[in-house]
């Protein structure tokens, strides 16, 4: 079996080869280099691979190199242009259920894609702690939103919390 080192996963990562990358996010989550953050935040987005399942591992990557990978995907959330990062990065941030990325989560509850504020309430519905700032973002949210997606999230939030 060949031995990679980072650089060359993170290259492979980028190629369009689908199995090759799936390959790659696999074992750069298995190595926690968290230097591989950044190029598998890329691999969420338009510009990476556009299969789901390498853009799905690429997720599950970043939560195997767990906080260390948190500064990258907040400046994602809060900076990529693309906003099937940003929505990834808010589900990787709930799925990881740290409190360390809250401002940016909230940030994103204004964000000007719907899937983006979607998975960002998704996001506060994982995370064990959410204090008063959170709930009144989301009830306001709540009261502006069209989208029936992000309605729905909302309800499924404001359901854990016992909110009607």
């Amino acid at each position: 079996m060949e031995h990679k080192t980072p650089n060359e996963l993170i290259e492979e990562i980028k190629s369009q080869n689908c199995e090759e990358g799936l390959k790659a996010a696999f074992a750069l989550a298995v190595l926690h280099d968290e230097d591989a953050a950044g190029p598998l935040i890329q691999t969420v987005g338009v510009g990476g691979d556009e299969n789901w399942v390498v853009r799905s591992q690429a997720c599950v990557a970043l939560l195997i190199i767990g906080e260390k990978a948190i500064p990258d995907i907040t400046k994602a959330l809060t900076e990529d242009e693309n906003y099937r990062v940003r929505a990834g990065m808010a589900e990787v941030l709930g799925m990881m259920r740290s409190s360390e990325g809250v401002g940016d989560l909230l940030n994103a509850l204004e964000d000007e894609h719907y899937k983006v504020r979607k998975y960002a309430v998704l996001a506060f519905r994982r995370i064990e702690q959410v204090d008063e700032t959170v709930t009144e973002k989301v009830r306001k949210l709540r009261s502006q939103e069209t989208n029936q997606e992000v309605l729905e999230a909302i309800d499924a939030f404001n359901t854990k919390l016992g909110i009607s």
